[in-house]
């Protein structure tokens, strides 16, 4: 294979490989296993804490390189937006940067031998914090007015601070002596929790900048994985001050949890890119109370009324517990105000859209009609009343079928039923009202059941009147296949008859003659008396011609003074000849044009379909005969024989 070749296949191989998740969903599989296995470990008594620690120190390098695989992978998936893309990039550094941590950590424990209490492992870990900080904030938010984001803010201080507190107060006991605790105990007891502080810092920003009806499950699992980091590490680092801590505990299982929830995080976002785009409302994006910032106060009291209860005199606790409850007390009043102020909000922004939609109805050409299941109306649009000539009083509560033409109750049924038995997907018909003063007006439909919908239950009819359309294109068709001055059939329409004509005549037993009439000295008329009396010979002689054929016999003009004939089923010898005849006669009649009498006569030329194999030998048979009747003198007609080709 060439190079280009080669060249070309790896590109596909790559661009398929950046656009295939369940490379992702691998990863999570290998970390759900590291934390099944962990959490088994704890109810095998035979298990020293030692293996159980050694187990899940080793299986967090796997786990955390599999963490930064599916963190690269979610930022290298061209199906995911490009701010997002970079986000996981600042991701997978934050994850790669922990999991050096706890490979230098291993190789120190298990290679080398070395427990030290603090070692290059710590440094490289710490860069996890702020890589993580950096890697949420370039999360994209929503674009939120100037007071909205005060109003943010000032949420995630409350959050933030709340949290520095009651990380600080489970990490550093009030009996500590600072003088006798050794470094290694308070880097791990003040420096830890503070990077927790960050990562609280940028869950909050994170959880904060996304409307309620706009955080995908890729932002929940992400937020949640990182807040049960958090919790472990508070867990841990209280445990370290109070010297409670040790290997190999549940708190291992919350890590291998914590790293099992970003990873689902990672796959979700990659799931979510390919999945079709869902618009949140914008009325609940916008009106949904923060909860977060209560949390964190009620959090704060909780420790207050903790450490007064355990370590003030009763002074001491009764002032403590009396700020909680009344502390407590009013955020429950804020937060019912809230709560009433958003209900009211909402109940604005409902009646602004219900006040928009009826004006929209009020207003619209079309005719909207809601029926119920037994198609009586329940609501009529001003337009449908008008459309129908009939009031609110007559129209609503009537039968909808009362309404349609008779002729057209059949194709309404037809379109209602379909309309139920597809449930939400619109159907489409056309048949006929009946005005109340007898009028038929034809309507397109579309009907749309919306039985199931608590604010309609029925089945929605939009109509239109499109009476005006069908005659615009009846008169269209009309002129396209009939002359404008006489009204007759023109060359097109007379020809397509006359191809029905001769197939039918070869299935029956009568055959079809076809008549060729050319008017004499018509020009003369026209030279003479002008181009309006021509017209109007044409429209009188056009009328007479008629008068003399049956029924179910063609005449057209096929242009200037000529005129065709068809006539079917001629079962009688002689037929063509005698209406020729006639025809003639009657052109024979003086016409009345301006005052003045004006005599012409016709030459015909009759051929019929016995001796023709096609429409066009018929028509060039009858025109030969035409030709021929003129040359024998004007006034005459002449029937179509085999030796005239020559």
């Amino acid at each position: 294979m060439s190079p280009i070749g080669v060249r070309v296949i790896t590109r596909q191989l790559r661009r398929l490989f950046a656009q295939f998740p369940p490379d992702s969903a691998l990863a999570v599989a290998v970390i759900g296993a590291h934390v099944a296995l962990v959490a088994a470990l704890q109810f095998v008594p035979s298990t020293t804490w030692q293996q159980r620690h050694g187990v899940h120190l080793t299986l967090q390098l796997v786990t955390g390189a599999m963490l930064t695989f599916a963190a690269w992978r979610a930022s290298r998936d061209s199906a995911v937006e490009l701010a997002e893309r970079r986000a996981w990039s600042m991701l997978a550094l934050a994850a790669a940067a922990q999991w050096t941590g706890y490979g230098i950590f291993w190789y120190l424990e298990f290679q080398a031998g070395v427990s030290p209490e603090i070692s290059i492992s710590d440094a490289v870990y710490l860069m996890y914090y702020p890589l993580l900080l950096a890697a949420l904030l370039r999360f994209p938010g929503a674009h939120w007015s100037r007071e909205e984001s005060i109003r943010h803010s000032l949420d995630g201080a409350t959050v933030v601070a709340a949290g520095f507190v009651a990380l600080l107060h489970l990490a550093i006991p009030t009996s500590l002596p600072l003088e006798s605790t050794p470094l290694s105990e308070l880097f791990y007891i003040v420096v830890y929790p503070l990077g927790d502080v960050v990562v609280l810092v940028g869950v909050t920003a994170l959880w904060l900048r996304r409307p309620r009806g706009d955080r995908s499950r890729t932002i929940t699992f992400l937020a949640l994985g990182l807040l049960v980091s958090m919790l472990a590490d508070a867990v841990y680092a209280y445990r370290v001050g109070h010297r409670t801590y040790e290997m190999g505990s549940w708190l291992d299982v919350l890590w291998a949890g914590s790293t099992f929830l970003l990873a689902i995080a990672a796959l979700e976002q990659r799931r979510e890119a390919r999945a079709p785009a869902q618009e949140p409302d914008a009325t609940t994006r916008r009106l949904q109370p923060a909860v977060l910032p209560y949390v964190a106060s009620l959090l704060v009291l909780a420790l207050l009324v903790d450490h007064a209860m355990r370590h003030g005199a009763v002074e001491s606790r009764v002032i403590g517990l009396g700020a909680a409850v009344v502390t407590a007390l009013v955020l429950a009043r804020q937060w019912v105000a809230v709560r009433e102020n958003l209900h009211l909000t909402s109940m604005a922004a409902a009646r602004e859209s219900e006040a928009r939609f009826s004006a929209l109805v009020q207003h619209a050409s079309d005719m909207l009609l809601i029926v119920d299941a037994d198609f009586s109306v329940r609501y009529a649009s001003p337009a449908a009343l008008e459309a129908l000539g009939g009031t609110a009083e007559t129209v609503v509560g009537a039968q909808l079928l009362q309404l349609v033409h008779p002729g057209d109750v059949a194709d309404a049924v037809r379109l209602l039923g379909q309309a139920v038995a597809r449930g939400r997907e619109s159907v489409r018909g056309e048949w006929r009202f009946q005005t109340v003063d007898g009028r038929a007006v034809l309507s397109e439909h579309v009907a749309t059941s919306l039985l199931d919908e608590p604010t309609v239950e029925g089945i929605v009819l939009n109509s239109r009147d499109v009476s005006e359309r069908a005659e615009l294109e009846r008169q269209l068709t009309h002129q396209a296949f009939h002359d404008p001055l006489t009204h007759l059939a023109n060359r097109a329409l007379f020809l397509d008859r006359l191809e029905h004509a001769y197939r039918r005549a070869g299935r029956a037993p009568g055959g079809v003659a076809l008549l060729f009439l050319d008017l004499d000295d018509f020009k003369r008329v026209n030279d003479s008396l002008g181009h309006a009396a021509g017209d109007q010979l044409l429209v009188q002689a056009s009328a007479r011609i008629a008068a003399e054929l049956r029924d179910g016999d063609t005449l057209a003009r096929l242009g200037g003074d000529e005129f065709a004939i068809l006539a079917e089923d001629i079962a009688v010898t002689g037929f063509a000849t005698s209406l020729s005849e006639r025809v003639v006669a009657t052109l024979r009649v003086p016409f009345a044009l301006e005052g003045k009498s004006i005599c012409i006569g016709a030459s015909v030329g009759i051929a019929t379909s016995r001796d023709a194999d096609s429409p066009s030998d018929l028509m060039r048979n009858a025109d030969l005969a035409m030709y021929i009747a003129k040359t024998r003198g004007k006034g005459g007609c002449a029937v179509f024989e085999p030796h005239m080709h020559e």
